[in-house]
């Protein structure tokens, strides 16, 4: 397999970031291990777009609407980006009521959650349609336990 430099490339005025497979390797790394601190700290540091060491409504938007953009392309209806910051507020309870700081994240035992709402499409429904799927999974459970009596 050949490296991947960490270098910019430009190719007719755009700027291509290419990653190494350090880069890669702690990035597929993160993502498998979202719960542990030091992947909520590797996607803060992504999150954190301003750098300011907190992330705030901006920073919540910014990577929001590429959520909605993508449930567009699928055909659905988006959600409101005002109902997602608060319930991500309300999950994480700050310390601060306008930013969200990694150790907010860590404390709150939401920073999974908060990840995936903001970074990836499957993982927002997930966390929208949540109350469906322990529906799902408790019928299903009740129809197994019916079963083992016999």
């Amino acid at each position: 397999m050949a490296m991947i430099s960490n270098r910019k490339s430009t190719n007719r005025g755009i700027i291509t970031r290419i990653q190494d497979y350090k880069t890669y390797l702690d990035f597929v790394l993160a993502m498998e291990n979202r719960k542990e601190p030091q992947s909520l700290q590797y996607f803060f540091r992504l999150l954190d777009v301003q750098k300011r060491g907190y992330l705030n409504v901006f920073a919540l938007n910014f990577f929001f609407r590429a959520i909605q953009v993508q449930m567009q392309q699928h055909g659905q209806e988006p959600v409101s980006f005002a109902d997602v910051k608060d319930e991500i507020f309300d999950m994480v309870r700050p310390s601060d009521p306008l930013h969200i700081t990694l150790q907010d994240l860590i404390q709150s035992n939401h920073g999974e959650t908060v990840v995936n709402i903001l970074t990836d499409l499957n993982g927002f429904w997930t966390y929208e349609n949540r109350e469906e799927f322990m529906a799902e999974n408790n019928s299903s459970e009740n129809v197994e336990d019916d079963n083992s009596e016999f």
